[in-house]
C-alpha cells in the first residue's frame, strides 16, 4: 500500500519499486481540489497499462469513480482503441447535454448547477466508454 506520493497537480509518478505493488490490485487515489471525483485518461491508461482489478478517484465531498473489467474479462491492451472510444464517448456526451438544455431538463443558473451538469456529462462520457471498451463505470457517495 502507498499511502503517500508527490507530482504534479493531474500528474503523479510512481518508481518502479511502487509500481509493481499497483499492478493486479485496487488503484485507489484522491482528487483532493475538486467535488468531482472524475476519471482521467492518465488514470484508465495507467489501470490498462497495469492491469488493476479496479481503479477509483475519490472527491473531498466523499464522492467515489471507479471502472474495472467485467468479469473474467481484463483492461483492453489497445490504447489507440481506447482513445477513440473516449472521443466517440466524448462526442455523445456532447450531444446529450446539448439536447438537454435545449429541451429545458438541464437548466443552469448558478455554479451548482453548473457542477452538476459537469458530472452529468462526465457520467454520461464515462458510461459510454465503458460500454464500448468492455468496462464497468459505477459513482456513488
Amino acid at each position: 500500500m502507498v499511502r503517500h506520493t508527490s507530482g504534479k497537480k493531474d500528474q503523479l509518478f510512481f518508481p518502479p519499486e511502487v509500481r509493481k505493488h499497483i499492478k493486479g490490485n485496487v488503484f485507489t487515489h484522491n482528487h483532493p481540489d475538486t467535488n468531482i471525483a472524475a476519471l482521467s485518461d492518465g488514470d484508465i491508461y495507467m489501470a490498462m497499462g497495469n492491469q488493476v482489478k479496479e481503479v477509483r478517484a475519490v472527491s473531498v465531498a466523499g464522492q467515489v469513480s471507479r471502472m474495472y473489467p467485467k468479469p473474467g474479462k481484463k483492461w483492453p491492451k489497445n490504447s489507440i482503441k481506447l482513445s477513440i472510444n473516449m472521443e466517440t464517448s466524448i462526442d455523445q456526451a456532447n450531444k446529450r447535454i446539448d439536447k438537454m438544455i435545449k429541451e429545458k431538463k438541464l437548466i443552469i443558473r448558478t455554479q451548482r448547477d453548473e457542477d452538476e451538469a459537469n458530472q452529468e456529462w462526465y457520467n454520461i462520457a464515462m458510461g459510454l466508454f465503458a460500454k464500448k471498451s468492455g468496462l464497468i463505470y459505477e459513482r456513488y457517495r
